[in-house]
């Protein structure tokens, strides 16, 4: 039976690659998804095959992530709902699939920390720019919170595809998809000083030398050292201890909102192809809410011109 989910993990890998045009990453989720439900399936004599399944034994899953937090949970549960899609997409599953519950157990996420300006200039104050490393650090968080670009796709940047003259990136997004970021007047200045001192200086290892952040050892940035890097200023700053690459992504986009960019624009910027996500990963203050409808509604355009 083991082999049996083995070789449909295997097939629904290719089917995210091929149908739905995952990236190896989202990839690598989704197969640790459904991985977590295997381990637990095993608990069970006979171990049910993926078409036997129930949604009582989904149910009893779901119970046994309780601890492990709500993101967590709901990272799962997509990833068992899209296996089970996979099943019924490819014709193996004719009947309605056990994971029709969950669509209706789902609770909204927690929105993401965002900083206040004033927060974000404590974290860039934190930054030691007078060392290489710093220079770099600094580098990455003006890219980050001037671009909104998400940690991968930061640590994956390579030097062809930074347009200095055009103050443009060109980034590979989820899906393979590819978008133009604008690059910000102080963000460039910053990933400049980054390029001409530290990165030139460093060593470059053959396979590496092409990206745009590197360690110190040479080799390309990894995002666990973007998040260490983040977490460690952001203690330093005073911040909270939610701090994290995706919070300059967040406060990115919130403060675009704020300064009255529309919901649109920020969903190109940001790389989502559904707008609803857009609208579910950003947050506008309720004075700023106001201060729309009373300028922009037609009946209080008339009240104020009559």
């Amino acid at each position: 039976m083991q082999s049996l989910w083995q070789e449909n993990i295997q097939l629904f890998d290719q089917y995210l690659q091929f149908q739905r045009g995952l990236s190896l990453n989202s990839r690598a989720a989704y197969r640790r998804d459904v991985n977590k439900l295997v381990a637990f399936l095993r608990a069970y004599s006979p171990m049910p095959a993926p078409l036997t399944v129930s949604a009582n034994h989904l149910e009893t899953f779901v119970q046994t992530l309780a601890a492990s937090g709500q993101r967590t949970q709901m990272r799962t549960r997509a990833g068992i709902q899209a296996f089970y899609r996979f099943l019924v997409d490819t014709g193996q599953l004719h009947t309605t699939p056990p994971t029709t519950f969950l669509q209706s157990s789902k609770r909204k996420l927690p929105l993401p920390t965002v900083l206040s300006i004033a927060e974000i200039t404590q974290l860039l104050a934190a930054i030691d720019d007078r060392a290489p490393q710093g220079l770099r650090d600094r580098a990455l968080v003006e890219v980050l919170y001037g671009t909104g670009l998400r940690v991968s796709e930061l640590t994956d940047l390579q030097l062809g595809q930074v347009y200095f003259e055009e103050d443009l990136l060109r980034v590979q997004g989820k899906g393979s998809r590819e978008r133009l970021v604008p690059l910000g007047e102080v963000a460039k200045q910053q990933l400049l000083r980054y390029m001409e001192i530290t990165r030139k200086k460093a060593p470059q290892l053959p396979k590496h030398k092409g990206y745009v952040f590197l360690s110190h050892r040479g080799k390309q940035l990894s995002r666990i050292t973007v998040f260490e890097t983040i977490k460690a200023l952001a203690k330093k700053a005073g911040l909270p201890a939610t701090t994290s690459p995706h919070t300059l992504r967040h406060s990115f986009a919130s403060h675009l909102l704020a300064g009255g960019a529309s919901l649109a624009t920020v969903q190109i910027l940001l790389g989502h192809a559904n707008p609803t996500t857009t609208a579910l990963y950003t947050h506008l203050d309720q004075d700023h809410l106001e201060e729309v409808v009373e300028t922009c509604h037609p009946y209080n355009i008339k009240m104020d011109q009559g």
